[in-house]
């Protein structure tokens, strides 16, 4: 999961801090997931949730790494 983040954040050119800070975490939160060494619970749940939201990718359940999809019908 780390490498899909690190991946994802690198290849929209932003800083750790960048991804951070439209996270509304500390840097250090980000990294600790970049390098696996966060642990699962319900505050990095909701953290995974914003950095897929960002990056793009799904971070968690099935289909981890895949490209986020809204869910939503695309309008013709």
């Amino acid at each position: 999961m780390g490498q899909i983040v690190a991946a994802g954040r690198a290849a929209k050119g932003w800083k750790v801090k960048d991804l951070s800070s439209k996270c509304a975490c500390k840097p250090q939160d980000i990294q600790d997931i970049e390098q696996n060494k966060a642990l699962a619970g319900a505050k990095n749940n909701a953290l995974l949730g914003k950095i897929e939201r960002h990056i793009g990718f799904k971070l968690r359940g099935k289909g981890v790494g895949e490209p986020l999809s809204s869910g939503k019908p695309k309008k013709k």
